[in-house]
């Protein structure tokens, strides 16, 4: 068994209680039974042929074709009724105008936006850690048990190091994102800090920290079997992907989440209550808000909870808190910057915002994102400029002569 073993990366004796082996096997013959199995007087098994096999009869029913070509009709009729009320409801062509003088142009960093350095070095430390981790995990596809030579799953088998790979990768991904949303409150709420708005950034950063280094030290006491088993759930390892940490864990994580809000809205609440347009600064709080609130569906399901529900949930926590709301976050965020940068004007930073963070979202899949579209800025066949200063044209130029146009020729130089 020991070359199986080192073939799955497995380390030797992974669950020393033939108690809980025996509840493994269990497992894994019950969803594979599942997975298999037809239900009683249909074709299709109770996964509803789940995952594809065709060795074993598990391919699309008609129902699961029939439901991904509605959605994927849906998805295209709804970024089409998007650009179509954006092109003729908000005559674009019209609009236009120099881009202000840069808001932050020799202004000093506020008390709070100083102390957010330590975020900084902190998205710094946890990369190198994902990617060291990515490393040795990779590694293990080669060497099932040993990194050259070195016994490395004695101590930090396959299990452990893919899972903190993921979850440094959330951590860094999260701060950095929260460390740029507190940035930008002093500047949203017209140049100076809210009360307080410092001692709450330090508070937030040393429960961030509390959190990591307790989250991965669980886990690694989980893994190693060192943790009674009635307390793995709740300060160990979930077992589930993405959602890892141990319940006690999450709820700091997501109590963190909420002082992040709080913090945020405490700058941002003055801003709404202003005179002018704030169609990009609704979106924005609207993003804030969906990060602070939408980890709350890793809470929902309970230790025994069914598999099937679990995954439900947890797929919220994938699809809508990280891959979903951090994007439009980010590219809220993006506008706030270039708009008080000086790059675009404001008649411009909100311009087909919805339908831009869609196509950043759908455009990283294949690997592509338009350095213009990242930019802000449009192609000349939409009928409108940005108009930007002098050496801003410079970078546009470069920008669109490395993007092609529609007709699978160079772009040319973008007037204006």
């Amino acid at each position: 068994m020991h070359t199986l073993r080192e073939k799955y990366a497995m380390k030797e004796n992974t669950l020393a209680d033939p108690e809980a082996r025996r509840q493994m096997n269990a497992f894994y013959f019950w969803s594979a039974w599942a997975a298999s199995t037809n239900r009683p007087g249909t074709d299709v098994t109770y996964t509803n042929n789940w995952p594809h096999e065709p060795l074993i009869g598990n391919e699309p029913t008609p129902e699961n074709v029939i439901w991904s070509i509605a959605s994927v009709v849906m998805l295209i009729f709804g970024v089409g009724f998007i650009i179509w009320v954006w092109a003729f409801f908000t005559h674009q062509q019209r609009r236009g105008g120099p881009c202000r003088r840069p808001a932050v142009a020799g202004q000093a960093d506020l008390p709070s936006q100083k102390s957010l350095g330590k975020y900084l070095l902190v998205v710094a430390a946890l990369f190198l850690v994902q990617a060291l981790l990515g490393g040795a995990t990779a590694h293990y596809t080669v060497e099932g048990q040993e990194f050259y030579g070195i016994p490395l799953a004695d101590w930090l088998p396959y299990s452990l190091t893919r899972t903190w790979h993921i979850q440094a990768s959330i951590f860094w991904i999260a701060t950095g994102f929260l460390a740029a949303g507190l940035f930008l409150v002093p500047i949203i709420n017209g140049g100076k800090d809210p009360k307080f708005q410092k001692l709450g950034v330090d508070v937030l950063f040393w429960a961030l920290i509390a959190v990591v280094v307790c989250s991965f030290a669980g886990q690694f006491i989980a893994v190693k079997g060192w943790m009674a088993p009635g307390l793995n759930w709740w300060f160990g390892h979930q077992g589930y992907e993405f959602v890892e940490i141990g319940r006690v864990w999450q709820i700091a994580l997501f109590i963190g989440l909420v002082l992040w809000l709080y913090l945020m809205l405490r700058g941002i609440w003055a801003a709404l209550r202003a005179p002018g347009d704030k169609s990009l600064l609704i979106l924005f709080t609207m993003g804030a808000a969906a990060i602070g609130i939408f980890y709350a569906p890793a809470l929902v399901y309970g230790e025994h909870t069914h598999i099937s529900i679990m995954e439900y949930w947890r797929w919220w926590v994938v699809h809508l808190w990280v891959e979903g709301f951090f994007e439009v976050f980010a590219t809220c965020s993006v506008g706030f910057i270039f708009y008080n940068l000086g790059v675009v004007s404001k008649a411009h930073r909100h311009d087909g915002l919805a339908a831009r963070r869609h196509d950043v979202h759908d455009r990283r899949y294949s690997g592509y994102v338009p350095p213009p579209v990242l930019l802000g800025y449009h192609h000349p066949d939409h009928g409108h400029r940005a108009r930007c200063s002098p050496p801003w044209k410079w970078c546009r130029w470069c920008c669109w002569a490395m993007t092609p146009s529609r007709t699978g020729r160079c772009s040319t130089r973008p007037s204006g």
